[in-house]
């Protein structure tokens, strides 16, 4: 019995052409998935804490106000001693190391009366050599007799930039994965800076070195012409240690 094929009908032609769309779909949707994944991404930058101290609590080196509060005690005319040091000090300060002018702040209570000694203070600051103070005052709550007299100026100071004593993570690694990369935690060195720069006796040394005193001509001809007789340039200390017997005796 001969075989006859017979002629696709409409439902067929839908069906296969429903197939051939469904493919391209896959194929175009495979291809548009292995693009992106191949795709690079654009880089992502973060900001990261400084590992070195000294770029994590920067020692700064700017004007900033100085200061000193006089308590005057008791009902005496004068100041006492120690407040007519520490006025002397913070005078021979200014004159050395002050900007600007300075300033006495005096206290005022709620009815305007200003502290009774501040006339103690001024002639203070005058004998130690700092004239034409100007004044001014701070209102403060009760009598103006209990509070402080402040003597204020301008100097050079150096002064670490960051605040000490932040914990922005934790040190042992439980809120996080940063402390797990063996760097040094956000607060180590800021003690360290800030004593540094409270004990700098002069704030410039830190910004640059200081220039050369003259040369000691006598000490470099001697130790020249020590070399050329071929002896050692290097001085000798003849005095030795004395011992503690001898200085306090012995038993």
């Amino acid at each position: 019995m001969p075989i006859t094929s017979r002629p696709p009908t409409s439902e067929t032609k839908k069906m296969r052409l429903n197939s051939l769309s469904f493919t391209r779909f896959i194929l175009a949707a495979g291809i548009g998935a292995f693009a992106a994944a191949c795709a690079r991404e654009a880089p992502q930058y973060t900001a990261s804490t400084p590992i070195e101290y000294q770029d994590r609590h920067p020692i700064v080196v700017a004007p900033a106000e100085e200061g000193i509060d006089i308590f005057v005690r008791g009902v005496s005319s004068k100041l006492d001693l120690r407040q007519t040091l520490e006025l002397r000090a913070a005078a021979n300060d200014y004159r050395m190391n002050g900007q600007g002018q300075m300033a006495i702040l005096a206290p005022t209570g709620p009815y305007g009366a200003p502290h009774r000694k501040v006339a103690l203070v001024r002639a203070a600051l005058a004998s130690a050599g700092v004239t034409g103070v100007r004044q001014s005052t701070y209102r403060v709550e009760g009598s103006p007799e209990e509070q402080p007299i402040r003597v204020v100026y301008t100097k050079l100071k150096a002064r670490v930039a960051t605040k000490c004593g932040q914990w922005p993570h934790d040190v042992v690694g439980f809120q996080g994965t940063r402390s797990w990369n063996s760097e040094p935690y956000y607060n180590y060195g800021c003690a360290y800076q800030s004593m540094l720069a409270n004990q700098v006796a002069d704030p410039l040394d830190l910004v640059r070195g200081r220039t050369e005193d003259a040369i000691d001509t006598t000490r470099r001809v001697n130790a020249i012409g020590k070399q050329r007789d071929g002896q050692d340039p290097s001085t000798e200390y003849k005095t030795k240690a004395t011992a503690i017997s001898q200085g306090v005796g012995a038993n």
